[in-house]
């Protein structure tokens, strides 16, 4: 264990004030003064014989100068008393008059580093590993970095375990070395850990050396796991394997969460909370079940009550890892590594014991198993810092690997004698049941052939079967769709085609017959109705016509790349006597050289359809207005909005439905039947476009649909 230092100077004010001799401690803080002034040249590490520029490196165990409960630079540092002369050490190894320094709290470590003033270092840099908890670096009174966030505010600290290397330029040969530490959270405070220092190539490779080394280990249990994995699968009783698997994946996460931390080698953060735990969680975890198995090989001459014991340790241990205060979780540990050792012995009595009487699994396991207790008491004393030799627990579990390996290689030698000797026996067994195999071979392969051609033929009926389902199932949808359409078009002939004709020629007759006795206002008046009765018989028989010949297939589709603006000209110019008709302006925004990929004739079908549904629903005197733009999708928007009485969206639902039977009229009566906006529903369908309605009741409609862009 460390030594400790003890100095009469740094009591609180009020305890020294309360005893006698206040004269004699005036003497001694003045001699303390005098000390301090020429306090660099007594704490200083003299590195002017280690040739940093070759690679050595130097690790600072002192002399260092402590301060106690304050955050100095190392510009007042000499003129700061009391200052205690210390080795790199925990600080609550320290006594102060004669009082241990508690374990929580923060101060200042001071030292000069001495180099050889011949050699020009261009990048120096300090490897800080396994202190506790939060520490900040000075060089020259200049910071150059921190592990953790260290604070005298417990709220604002910040710990962490994760070894940094502190890199800094400095062209001076003496270098001013302070260290601010704090320790709000852990049970050591201070520089536990001895300090690496040299140039930043060295100090990196250091540390590269030290987690590839760890990798290696990490490598070797992973491959031993998965092969003791491989035998389990092959032997799932072996309840060996299973243990020997548990204790290489906790020996990874041993090397993964302690030491090293090689785990922030592939995670970039993981919060103080959580490194103590997973490195507590490991150790408790990694100590008993290695004990566990030593328990269950050698269980007959086991000590009564070791694996309950050894699982109520465990468990009660691993409980604690739930509270929230990571001292007090620093502090329960303390005493585990105390337990670590009877957890050790008490399995290594029942190997002993059992190599005693003879067992030779056991004189060869006894050995590896000795060492790897031993290694596992040096770990614990060295976190315990009672002694400074580091962690050798993973070299000495090689050394038990390989026992376990001779004695996994010796059991499957004697399995192997074993085997041989009961050869013959399997033999005369086989040759036994090779004939009744024979047998049932063969009335197998009778049974497999008929089960073979009952499939068959039932795979073969069922293909049928559902062929005939799907083709059902097609004819009578196909049988729907042509009923509907049927429907729709004598529903068309007889009512909405039956009543214009029928006025027609009831109001030619009824002229015919009176032709002389009506003055010429009422024969134009006449004559007025019967050419738009007419004019609407002939819309309607010609979308009638276009749309039974689009449901027979007989309209040819014949695309091409043509311009939006003169479609949407020769649409309005062929409709704009209609709109005059009712005062109605028609008006269009196309871009000239925008183009769209479209059968003419039925793009003139659609847009003749929409204009002539604009007028008929438009009040005398509105306005229409025809859109075209390019969409961000390579289509083109048409858009046909007017003013008129609109839908409700009943209405709206309603349009394209080929099964309704909609039926509207217009602001002046005109009679609408639908069919036109399903033609124009179905004539884009076939350019891959859709149509789009929107209405409100008296504020118009707007009817739009997109074609493709060539």
């Amino acid at each position: 264990m460390f030594r400790k230092h003890s100095i009469l100077i740094n009591l609180p004010i009020m305890h020294i004030l309360s005893r006698p001799g206040i004269i004699l401690l005036a003497i001694c803080f003045a001699m303390t003064g005098l000390l301090g002034a020429d306090e660099h040249a007594s704490s200083q590490i003299d590195l002017r014989e280690v040739d940093l520029n070759g690679g050595e490196i130097a690790y600072l165990t002192g002399p260092w100068y402590f301060h106690w409960g304050v955050h100095v630079d190392s510009a007042n540092s000499s003129h700061l008393a009391p200052a205690v002369p210390i080795e790199g050490q925990y600080w609550n190894e320290v006594e102060i008059f004669g009082e241990t320094v508690p374990p929580r709290g923060y101060a200042t470590y001071v030292s000069r580093i001495i180099l050889d003033s011949a050699h020009v270092y261009a990048h120096l840099a300090f490897l800080v590993r396994e202190n506790n908890l939060a520490s900040r670096y000075f060089v020259n009174g200049r910071e150059i970095g921190s592990v953790g966030n260290p604070s005298i505010d417990p709220a604002l600290e910040i710990g962490t375990w994760e070894p940094q290397v502190l890199g800094f330029r400095e062209h001076s040969d003496t270098l001013d070395i302070t260290v601010h530490v704090s320790n709000h959270q852990f049970r050591n405070g201070g520089l536990g850990r001895t300090v690496a220092f040299g140039t930043a190539t060295a100090v990196i490779k250091l540390l590269d050396n030290l987690r590839y080394r760890d990798l290696f280990f990490i490598g070797i249990y992973l491959i031993l796991a998965v092969y003791h994995l491989g035998i389990f699968i092959l032997r799932p009783r072996d309840i060996y394997s299973r243990w020997l698997i548990a204790i290489y994946l906790l020996l990874v996460a041993r090397l993964l969460f302690s030491g090293n931390f090689t785990i922030f080698m592939f995670v970039e953060h993981i919060p103080w909370s959580g490194q103590i735990r997973l490195e507590y969680l490991s150790l408790y975890l990694s100590v008993p079940i290695t004990a566990l198995y030593f328990s269950d090989a050698f269980k007959s001459k086991l000590i009564p009550f070791t694996r309950r014991i050894i699982l109520v340790i465990m468990f009660v241990f691993l409980s604690t890892l739930i509270i929230p205060n990571t001292y007090a979780i620093s502090q329960i540990a303390r005493i585990f590594l105390f337990l670590i050792i009877p957890i050790c012995v008490l399995p290594f009595i029942a190997v002993y014991r059992s190599a005693w009487h003879g067992d030779r699994n056991a004189r060869i396991i006894v050995g590896g198993a000795a060492i790897l207790g031993l290694a596992a008491i040096n770990d614990s004393l060295y976190t315990l810092d009672y002694i400074n030799t580091g962690f050798i627990v993973p070299y000495a579990f090689l050394l038990f690997i390989v026992s376990q390996a001779f004695l996994v290689a010796r059991n499957y030698a004697l399995a192997y004698e074993s085997m041989e000797l009961n050869k013959q026996q399997l033999e005369q067994e086989v040759d036994r049941r090779l004939e009744a195999e024979s047998l049932l071979k063969n009335n197998q392969l009778q049974l497999q052939k008929l089960v073979e051609q009952r499939t068959a033929e039932l795979a073969r009926m069922n293909v049928e079967l559902k062929n005939e389902i799907q083709h059902r199932t097609r004819h009578e949808a196909d049988l729907e769709d042509s009923n509907t359409t049927k429907d729709k078009f004598f529903s068309i002939i007889a009512h909405d085609l039956r009543g214009p004709v029928s006025s027609l020629a009831q109001l030619m007759e009824h002229v015919g017959n009176e032709f002389k006795t009506f003055e010429r206002d009422e024969l134009e008046e006449m004559f007025t109705e019967m050419s738009r009765t007419a004019g609407s018989v002939h819309k309607l028989v010609e979308n009638l016509l276009a749309w039974s010949r689009l449901q027979l297939g007989k309209i040819s589709f014949e695309p091409g790349a043509c311009f939006a603006r003169k479609l949407v000209d020769e649409a309005v110019e062929i409709i704009r006597g209609q709109a005059r008709a009712k005062d109605i302006s028609i008006t269009s925004d196309v871009p000239r050289k925008l183009k769209v990929m479209a059968d003419p004739r039925m793009v003139d079908t659609v847009l003749r359809n929409l204009l002539t549904n604009a007028i008929k629903f438009s009040h005398r005197g509105g306005k229409i207005q025809v859109n075209a733009i390019s969409t961000a999708t390579s289509r083109v928007l048409f858009q046909v909005v007017d003013e008129g009485i609109g839908m409700t969206q009943k209405q709206v639902d309603q349009l394209f439905d080929v099964g309704m039977n909609f039926k509207s009229f217009g602001t002046e009566d005109e009679v609408g039947t639908g069919l036109g906006l399903l033609l124009c529903k179905e004539l884009l369908e076939k350019h891959g476009g859709k149509i789009h309605v929107t209405s409100s009741q008296q504020m118009g409609s707007t009817f739009a649909f997109t074609l493709p862009i060539p």
